[in-house]
């Protein structure tokens, strides 16, 4: 009689997740949920020290899986003008502040966050930078750009505020468009790419 050969058997994610949860806890480490850990797909890792880290930034994710433009030139071209306008953005000084809060007032610094006014000469450089950049977009795209790159929120609820939509679809696919079209205004104010806008 022949030998058998054994069946290579591929589980669901979620099962995989499942017992990668389940084997963490078992060693007294926490973790993040299976669905979770499902829905980051390679965006979810565990480090040399055993930590496991899931990114949550939804415009690393659109650029890694090729959702920004289909032509990875093109995808490549649209994440630098994405970065180029977050980088603009932080050093404006609009973007939230991260560190602790002086609630006693003592040894406060003169110059705390005031999004109405400039700190710095750099700031205000920066500020003038990004507000050429977010009117070289104008209003239609700017506000998914700001949404989705600046604030870190998902397509699918970008879409459902921009549009007024109920249809989760639909409003994925306004808001990607909105993306796209307001990066590739970026891409060419920032002079990535040499087309018109």
């Amino acid at each position: 009689m022949p030998k058998l050969k054994a069946k290579k058997v591929t589980l669901p994610p979620i099962m995989v997740a499942q017992k990668l949860v389940a084997d963490r806890e078992r060693r007294g480490v926490q973790s993040a949920t299976p669905e979770r850990i499902v829905r980051a797909g390679e965006d979810a890792s565990i480090g040399a020290d055993g930590v496991q880290r899931v990114n949550t930034d939804p415009l690393l994710r659109l650029y890694r899986r090729g959702l920004l433009h289909p032509d990875e030139e093109m995808n490549e071209v649209f994440y630098r003008a994405a970065e180029e306008y977050r980088a603009i953005w932080w050093g404006s000084g609009l973007g939230r502040s991260v560190g602790g809060i002086n609630t006693s007032g003592v040894f406060s610094p003169a110059t705390e966050r005031n999004p109405g006014m400039a700190g710095s000469e750099r700031q205000a450089h920066f500020r003038d930078k990004w507000r050429r950049a977010r009117e070289e977009m104008g209003f239609h795209f700017h506000r998914a750009v700001d949404l989705i790159v600046l604030e870190g929120e998902e397509p699918d609820k970008v879409g459902l505020v921009i549009s007024f939509r109920r249809d989760h679809k639909q409003a994925r696919a306004i808001a990607m468009d909105r993306l796209a079209g307001g990066l590739r205004i970026l891409a060419h104010h920032f002079g990535f790419a040499k087309w018109k806008a």
